[in-house]
């Protein structure tokens, strides 16, 4: 591969994982969520890079498995994603922020191994499902305030 061949390679794959990460980081950070567009991009960059890799050592190498890398991606990105999780005697917290930034890797990770559509696809479908539960979750805590009054 030459070395054009291999910028084009890591590169529309980077710019699919870049934008991925912008479009979930984006309604983070607008609706002032920790976790966002800076966090998102470089989570999903970053397991695109790994991801990239591992299939690029694995071109004309049958005895690589690409998908290993991912694995340890996947692995490493939940530690992180542990980290912002936060137990009280009253709740638990970061729970959605460390699924996002989960989702975010699963992102670059797609993008890495060449499925430019599904980390697009999949982060468009987060921008929905967020704006239709917000209004799902308002709905309920209405019933809910309709059932304290009565």
């Amino acid at each position: 591969m030459s070395e054009f061949e291999t910028a084009v390679f890591f590169g529309v794959r980077a710019a699919v994982a870049i934008l991925a990460g912008f479009i979930v980081g984006l309604e983070r950070t607008m609706n002032g969520h920790e976790a966002g567009i800076k966090t998102l991009v470089f989570v999903s960059l970053g397991s695109c890079v790994y991801s990239s890799l591992g299939f690029y050592l694995a071109l004309g190498n049958d005895e690589i498995d690409p998908t290993r890398v991912i694995g340890q991606i996947v692995t490493g990105v939940g530690f992180l994603g542990a980290g912002v999780i936060v137990r009280t005697t009253e709740k638990v917290s970061g729970l959605t922020t460390a699924a996002i930034i989960w989702m975010s890797c699963s992102l670059g990770a797609a993008a890495g191994a060449g499925l430019y559509a599904v980390p697009l696809f999949a982060a468009v479908t987060y921008i929905v499902i967020v704006i239709v539960l917000k209004k799902f979750e308002k709905l309920l805590q209405r019933i809910d305030k309709k059932k304290l009054e009565e």
